[in-house]
């Protein structure tokens, strides 16, 4: 899954207090890890927190591997949020994102960059 910057930083938040039982805690580690920031980066993105809020002058993507476990742990954490109505306006495209079936993932990345033709109008 590609994951830009604000997506991984928001991530990062929303997942940070997950609880599970040992196994799914290793796989969250795993993914928490993989959404961190390297030290090229932090440089490459000019990133800097102040304050406790993270900036940056330019973004990125990063190609993060999410698999069916992993999905099934980020979905259930969002659904429990929108569950509690503790959802946020930063949490909507990363909450639609992980909703989606694979198939319509799929199809999304393939659509990605792509321009569908003008057609004309009668």
């Amino acid at each position: 899954m590609k994951l830009d910057v604000p997506d991984r930083l928001i991530l990062r938040q929303t997942l940070n207090n997950f609880t599970g039982d040992i196994i799914t805690l290793d796989i969250m580690d795993a993914f928490l890890k993989d959404l961190g920031f390297s030290e090229a980066e932090v440089l490459e993105f000019d990133l800097v927190t102040k304050d406790g809020k993270a900036t940056w002058e330019h973004n990125g993507t990063k190609e993060v591997e999410v698999g069916k476990i992993l999905h099934g742990l980020v979905r259930g954490v969002f659904v429990q949020l929108n569950d509690r109505r503790k959802m946020n306006f930063d949490q909507m495209p990363l909450y639609k994102r992980f909703m989606e079936t694979p198939r319509e993932r799929a199809d999304r990345e393939e659509g990605e960059g792509k321009k569908r033709p003008l057609e004309a109008v009668d």
